[in-house]
């Protein structure tokens, strides 16, 4: 599915398909520019479309002008016939008239439909965003999938970040601070995935002057269809 990039925000952007639906998307700002027309047959799979670029400003001022001349014409077409029969081959006064009627006429503007459950509005994404800079900048983000039985590792930031799943039902992370740094501040947040990249929920995992040596671990139950999580990283400076 093809759509265009509306607002780019730091870690998503706000994309109107060719429906006129506008929806949010995890595509991180740098990769494209307002205007671009992306594919969004995945989410976290996209790419630029073959057509050329275009700008936002530009798409609605063609599509507000087709708009308007469709209509125009429609009414002007419609009106005229019906007045040149009914006075006989003689209604071009009445079609002028009915032109400049119809030139006064406005076509609806067009509304923003937002959709809710997996996407979010705009007032809530703007939501997300004032809370993400609260928590801190993003200094890490990956995917993970929950088909580990064995213990896997990333080292980020001075944290080694280990998880497993328990019997293919529960999800079980550990953290620790392997870094001779002041204590770490920040967050470890973890999106949870279903196969088709749909957010079932979100686990975050909050640390206050986390010293080094220190070492967390907890265990999530998985829930029907979750088969990977996000995870990013915020930290305080």
């Amino acid at each position: 599915m093809k759509a265009v990039i509306m607002e780019i925000h730091k870690d998503y952007c706000i994309v109107v398909t060719e429906e006129g639906r506008f929806l949010r998307r995890k595509i991180p700002s740098g990769v494209f520019e307002i205007g671009d027309e992306i594919i969004i047959d995945q989410e976290l799979a996209f790419g630029p479309a073959k057509t050329p670029r275009q700008s936002m400003v530009g798409r609605y001022l063609a599509t507000a002008l087709v708009v308007a001349v469709i209509i125009i014409g429609a009414v002007l077409g419609i009106r005229f016939i019906r007045q040149y029969y009914a006075s006989g081959g003689t209604g071009l006064a009445e079609y002028e008239t009915v032109a400049e009627e119809a030139v006064g006429e406005e076509a609806e503007e067009p509304q923003y439909e937002y959709e809710e459950s997996a996407e979010l509005t705009k007032d809530e994404a703007e939501e997300d965003l004032a809370e993400e800079e609260k928590e801190g900048n993003v200094v890490y983000k990956d995917i993970y999938f929950l088909d580990v039985e064995n213990w896997a590792q990333e080292k980020i930031r001075g944290m080694m970040f280990s998880y497993r799943v328990e019997s293919g039902t529960v999800l079980q992370v550990q953290l620790e601070n392997i870094s001779n740094e002041p204590g770490f501040d920040g967050t470890f947040k973890l999106s949870m995935l279903k196969a088709d990249k749909s957010e079932t929920r979100v686990i975050e995992i909050l640390f206050k002057n986390f010293v080094p040596g220190g070492f967390f671990e907890d265990s999530f139950p998985l829930q029907e269809g979750e088969a990977s999580f996000r995870l990013e990283v915020f930290e305080e400076f």
